[in-house]
């Protein structure tokens, strides 16, 4: 695992940052430990998860679940998501407030990420507008992905 940072929110809440690769080496127990009131968990940082990574997600989330009242995954980087169509349950310990979504320039054709509240998502029938390019600054980039398959583990 690349880092784990924790610090306290506002409401005392425990915030826990993921950065780098999820993997084999990626020990949760010991780098965040038992967490006892509501925890969020940023994951904009991650940039690669393997399955040994999973399997020690899975284990440790689904442990964490029985022992706090409230998990939340802010900000999941697309290497997270893609897990959600992989294996069936990989966020479903938890609310997910945002996701990046993958976007595509229509007139330079470079790519990008945008940042989507999960709940707009939803109003808006898991479809995403067009943006700004950050590379081109054109209102051209669109969402470069199946909306039914990357939103589909908020539909359940």
């Amino acid at each position: 695992m690349g880092e784990i940072v924790k610090t306290k929110n506002r409401d005392g809440s425990l915030l826990v940052y993921l950065k780098g690769s999820i993997d084999e080496y990626t020990d949760f127990e010991d780098s965040i430990g038992p967490v006892s009131g509501a925890i969020h968990i940023n994951l904009r940082g991650v940039n690669r998860i393997n399955s040994s990574g999973v399997r020690s997600w899975l284990e440790y989330f689904r442990k964490l679940k029985s022992q706090t009242a409230r998990i939340v995954f802010q900000e999941c980087a697309i290497p997270i998501v893609l897990q959600t169509s992989l294996f069936q349950g990989f966020l479903d310990e938890g609310e997910v407030e945002s996701v990046f979504a993958p976007m595509i320039c229509e007139k330079c054709h470079k790519t990008s990420e945008k940042l989507i509240a999960t709940a707009d998502t939803q109003r808006q029938e898991f479809s995403v507008p067009t943006s700004s390019c950050p590379h081109c600054h054109e209102t051209s980039a669109v969402f470069d992905d199946d909306p039914d398959s990357y939103f589909g583990f908020l539909k359940k």
